[in-house]
């Protein structure tokens, strides 16, 4: 993985609150995909509104809505690989949020992705709601914390990928059509 590479073996931070710069991008890019968190939230939410069984609630700032999602193993083992003393969020990013984005495109550009605005940071919480919009046609917008369908099908969902179920067509249709041939041949 890009994450691993020897360009992100980097610490960073104040002394005392040095954080590894390709662990936090990985546990980010892990939260991103289960969550699809806006970034004030990614950077805020803490390990105190991570429960049992990876549950995560947290109130949205933008919205003051509360938001309840699940975090995979994998994910919670990624953001415990990060966890620094005397800090409890759970990607405990010390410096300003700029100082991020260097280092987002320095992991894009090992990746072998353009390191350009199309794709930020903004590209993950696009990718979570357009892979769960694939299995679960409805549910992009829910995901995204939004109120309505039409917000998340103009400006997050990839309409190359969304416009091809994962899952095949409606099954009682083939049943129904099954039974109207024997009918017919009856």
């Amino acid at each position: 993985a890009a994450t691993q590479s020897p360009r992100l073996d980097v610490w960073t931070g104040m002394p005392g609150r040095q954080c590894h710069v390709g662990r936090i991008l990985e546990a980010i890019i892990r939260v991103e995909q289960d969550t699809a968190m806006r970034r004030g939230d990614l950077l805020t939410v803490t390990w105190g509104e991570v429960y049992e069984g990876g549950v995560i609630q947290w109130t949205c700032q933008k919205t003051d809505e509360p938001i309840v999602k699940r975090l995979r193993p994998e994910t919670l083992a990624a953001c415990d690989r990060v966890r620094v003393a005397h800090d409890d969020r759970l990607i405990p990013w010390s410096r300003r949020i700029d100082r991020l984005y260097p280092w987002w495109k320095l992991l894009l550009s090992i990746a072998g992705l353009p390191a350009d605005y199309r794709n930020g940071l903004q590209k993950l919480r696009r990718t979570s709601a357009t892979a769960l919009e694939r299995v679960s046609p409805g549910s992009a917008a829910w995901h995204l914390g939004h109120k309505t369908p039409g917000m998340a099908a103009a400006h997050y969902l990839d309409p190359a990928q969304c416009s091809t179920p994962m899952l095949p067509p409606a099954i009682p249709t083939a049943l129904q059509d099954a039974k109207k041939r024997k009918d017919d041949a009856a």
